[in-house]
């Protein structure tokens, strides 16, 4: 996936148009030159991505239940931000400020964890008129404003035969 989003972000800025990526630092340890090379192009800003993303949902379900948060007790996702912030920021020339969480299933804690952490912007709603709003005292919701890959993409555990299928 990071081989495309590199052809993406080139196609990106040969039109002069600016990108933020949300990458899950967990992929810092598999893709660290290819993501180096991304977060080093002009037009590229990286935002982090919750570093769990793919713990199975039934884990989720129960955080949810127990917590009362898709992504579990307050120090399980300040662990989760922080391990994220530390591995993008080895990489990145630039410290970074935006975030998006998997599912758009963030919550107050999440928000009160991200402002605690230095994060200026989160895209958790899928918006095209773009409508920016300060949720908390200096974290903006910024709306991601171009159709996400979840909505319109297969990708990730599914292998190429199952999709087959499905169509």
């Amino acid at each position: 996936e990071l081989e495309c989003a590199i052809k993406y972000a080139e196609l990106a800025q040969h039109h002069d148009l600016p990108v933020t990526l949300f990458v899950s630092g967990n992929i810092v340890k598999s893709e660290n030159s290819a993501l180096k090379r991304l977060a080093s192009m002009e037009n590229v800003e990286v935002g982090g991505h919750t570093y769990n993303a793919f713990l199975p949902s039934s884990l989720h379900l129960l955080f949810d239940a127990i917590y009362g948060s898709y992504y579990g007790p307050r120090s399980y996702q300040r662990r989760d931000i922080r391990k994220t912030l530390d591995l993008l920021n080895s990489i990145t020339p630039y410290p970074i400020e935006s975030w998006r969480t998997h599912g758009y299933r963030s919550d107050g804690v999440t928000m009160d964890l991200l402002v605690e952490s230095g994060i200026r912007f989160v895209s958790d709603l899928v918006d095209e008129s773009g409508s920016i709003e300060e949720i908390r005292s200096g974290l903006f919701s910024l709306p991601i404003n171009t159709p996400p890959d979840h909505e319109h993409l297969n990708h990730g555990y599914l292998h190429r035969d199952a999709i087959e299928q499905e169509q």
